[in-house]
């Protein structure tokens, strides 16, 4: 009978709990503010949509077609949130204009501004023309330099080692 009453508190409890969970942001009130708060604006059409259990969320792939506020690539991944935190969810085969940080990957939310193309003119009003996105081989320069260094540092390294193991490959008695 105990067990019964404590298995009603737990699920009431729960209820309480994830209902605290829902989101509560506060979307900007103007689009001067959702261009100050984003790292990055872009327009791009969603072409993958997939769940990203690791962050707890959802991924978005889009082909991007104009920019602002940053030059990107043709291709971008937007990580969200589950919706009941404020995540924003955007349909595979709709073109928006979408608000993102960038900490540790790009990021959006509910709060941030993001709207489907169409019901984007104020915005794209104050945004102006845009920018189109650079080609990936233009925008993977640093990543190339990146990776040759890694690779000339790996190289270094292992001579280094190499010709301190035939230093010392003598015997330990040589000088008795």
């Amino acid at each position: 009978m105990r067990v019964k009453y404590v298995f009603i508190l737990f699920l009431l409890q729960l209820g309480l709990f994830s209902s605290s969970l829902a989101c509560d942001c506060q979307s900007p009130q103007n689009v001067d503010q959702m261009i100050e708060n984003a790292d990055i604006i872009f327009e791009g059409k969603v072409s993958f949509v997939n769940t990203n259990w690791m962050a707890g969320g959802w991924k978005f792939s889009f082909e991007v077609n104009r920019t602002w506020k940053r030059t990107t690539t043709k291709h971008l991944i937007i990580n969200t949130k589950w919706e009941k935190e404020c995540g924003y969810i955007f349909e595979e085969g709709k073109t928006y204009l979408v608000y993102a940080n960038k900490s540790f990957g790009l990021k959006t939310a509910q709060c941030m501004g993001n709207k489907e193309i169409g019901d984007a003119n104020e915005d794209l009003k104050m945004l102006g023309e845009g920018l189109a996105p650079v080609n990936e081989a233009q925008g993977s320069g640093m990543a190339l330099t990146l990776i040759l260094l890694t690779l000339a540092s790996m190289i270094i390294l292992g001579f280094v080692v190499l010709r301190k193991k035939k230093g010392s490959g003598g015997s330990r008695f040589e000088g008795y």
